[in-house]
């Protein structure tokens, strides 16, 4: 498989900008010093990664999900370091969802991609550029992205086979991949791929594929106990998220921060992608579903500020919008070449007055987190002044390849 140049060079920047900046500021990659970490050493051995994954083994709450503690334990026996293993895998499955993100694009619409359309808006989403830092604390969810995309790049070239071993997987890495069950459903239809009666037998399949491999591999007392804590405890968060006006306001924030500006995306490119297909009629629809009833289930069953829990619907979009970021980027930028001063002062004080609006919980890293809220909210804000102008360039309609894109 010959990968382009300009490809590898865009998951090497991502990943390497990763790196750096969960490297640096206190995170799950360092251990979480008192202050910067400069020291490399930090990111081969030290005692977090062992530490966590042995409380997770036994934890009723992420015992269930064997994938990355896995991956961790085989690197641990061939005797890497368990801090620089979770270092890799997590990198590593980053820039294959990355790769996965622009191969499903280029498969929805039958064209060659930039790998920028894909990998900056992706690598700068919030939960992904601040990935492992506090609340973040991201394990199992790039290799739970990884396999959706891996699942639905196969159901459209009608491999269903290979499609539901991966959808499975994913339901293995994080169980919230059964939302995705009805998408995946209707699109095995919308793709010709099956009947609706085969199709209902068929999406059954990775239920019963995740079931199996969670029951043979966890052990049946720790099921038992993620049971219980799922009756007694789990849909309790509601009331630490929207406990006070502070704590509603960081819940209500991070889901803008992961969601808000994909959305309006979505929203305002829905005529030229809806047209494209009957396929891309569905996942557009897919995402607004999966956007209320994820949202609805974190903002219930766990805590908000853990803003990659409310990113999965976003994961939809990025493929969906990857042909349409030149009309954005073309639209902010006349702004700026006209000395638009009402649309600058506008972005200007919104962003401001978002970000203020805006607090974090966490203390030196919240402080992080507020800055890039001012830029992201200023970016959305110019986009929402730009909507006219980026709707008017829509020229998109369905393209045909003018070249192979099957290897």
């Amino acid at each position: 498989m010959n990968l382009p140049r300009n490809l590898l060079i865009y998951i090497f920047s991502g990943t390497l900008t990763l790196l750096i900046i969960n490297g640096i500021i206190p995170s799950d990659f360092n251990s979480y010093p008192l202050s910067l970490n400069f020291d490399p050493g930090q990111l081969w051995s030290s005692y977090f990664a062992e530490a966590d994954l042995q409380s997770r083994i036994h934890s009723s709450q992420f015992g269930r999900r064997p994938v990355m503690i896995t991956l961790l334990q085989l690197m641990a026996s061939l005797g890497f370091p368990y801090q620089f293993s979770l270092v890799f895998l997590q990198l590593f499955f980053y820039a294959l969802t990355c790769y996965f993100l622009l191969k499903l694009s280029e498969e929805l619409y039958e064209r060659k991609i930039d790998p920028a359309n894909i990998i900056i808006p992706f690598t700068l989403s919030f939960s992904v550029i601040f990935a492992w830092l506090g609340a973040m604390h991201t394990y199992n969810d790039f290799p739970q992205y990884c396999f959706l995309l891996i699942a639905f790049t196969f159901l459209i070239r009608k491999q269903t086979l290979l499609s539901a071993i991966f959808f499975s997987l994913a339901i293995v890495c994080r169980e919230t991949s059964v939302l995705l069950l009805p998408i995946y459903a209707m699109a095995s239809i919308r793709n010709g791929s099956m009947t609706g009666i085969t199709s209902t037998l068929f999406w059954l399949t990775p239920i019963g594929l995740a079931a199996a491999m969670i029951f043979l591999y966890v052990d049946f007392d720790l099921l038992i106990a993620n049971t219980e804590f799922t009756k007694s405890q789990r849909f309790t968060a509601a009331k630490v998220n929207f406990a006070d006006f502070t704590k509603t306001r960081e819940t209500i924030g991070t889901l803008v921060l992961t969601t808000g500006f994909a959305g309006f995306l979505v929203w305002t490119f829905a005529k030229s992608i809806v047209a494209t297909s009957p396929l891309h009629r569905l996942l557009v629809q897919g995402f607004w579903y999966l956007l209320v009833v994820n949202t609805l289930l974190v903002s219930f069953s766990a805590t908000a500020r853990e803003a990659r829990l409310f990113y999965l619907p976003t994961i939809i979009a990025i493929p969906l919008l990857a042909p349409f970021w030149p009309n954005v980027f073309n639209s902010i930028t006349t702004q700026f070449s006209r000395k638009n001063a009402f649309s600058l002062l506008g972005a200007i004080v919104i962003a401001i007055i978002m970000a203020l609006a805006y607090k974090s919980s966490l203390n030196g890293t919240g402080h992080v987190y507020r800055l890039y809220a001012l830029f992201y909210f200023f970016i959305f804000a110019l986009s929402a002044l730009s909507r006219n102008m980026m709707i008017q360039s829509q020229n998109l309609g369905k393209v045909r390849p003018t070249e192979d894109i099957s290897n």
